[in-house]
């Protein structure tokens, strides 16, 4: 075996998989008998789900901000600022990283057998919120960053943008500050 081969092996070794053994979603790090499954609970699920969905959105928005991009009077040319959909693309990308460490790291939070249903609350809500506004920003061609504006309807997306962003830092809060207990 060369040492490309035997570094292409370890490569695929160290690559994490979802599989499903015995009707149980399990994430396997490494493969063949030296794999180490990692059963994962019920709020892991749903934290690793909005992590896939916000990443999905942040592919989707990636797609429309090209098409957003293109030169007017072309086949591809959206009609839309691309402005609050790159804000749109970036916030779902971060926002997704962010849900999927937090889901990977929900046992070493809370070793209870689940976190609690506030912290999931506050982040499913937070993320609803937040995206709302910033869908409703993008299609509107709005950046929702104006707290003061003689149209009261802008006014009201930003509140909503504002409060979506406090839920969510407030959850990862309670996450980060259970974390670093946790490993301190």
């Amino acid at each position: 075996m060369t040492n490309q081969e035997d570094a292409h092996a370890f490569t695929i070794a160290q690559t994490p998989a979802l599989r499903l053994i015995r009707g149980t979603t399990v994430l396997v790090l490494g493969c063949g008998a030296s794999a180490l499954p990692m059963t994962l609970r019920s709020d892991q699920h749903q934290v690793l789900r909005l992590a896939i969905v916000l990443l999905g959105l942040g592919a989707i928005a990636g797609l429309f901000e090209l098409s957003a991009r293109q030169a007017p009077y072309t086949p591809l040319e959206l009609g839309l600022l691309p402005g609050p959909i790159q804000q749109l693309r970036d916030a779902a990308l971060v926002h997704g990283f962010m849900a999927f460490l937090a889901g990977l790291s929900l046992p070493a939070a809370w070793p209870t057998p689940l976190a609690p249903k506030r912290f999931l609350g506050l982040l499913v809500v937070g993320h609803a919120l937040l995206f709302a506004a910033l869908l409703w920003a993008a299609f509107s061609g709005r950046m929702a960053v104006q707290i003061w504006d003689p149209r009261p309807l802008l006014v009201a997306l930003t509140a909503l943008r504002i409060v979506g962003h406090l839920t969510v830092v407030g959850a990862y809060w309670m996450w980060a500050r259970r974390l670093w207990r946790a490993l301190g």
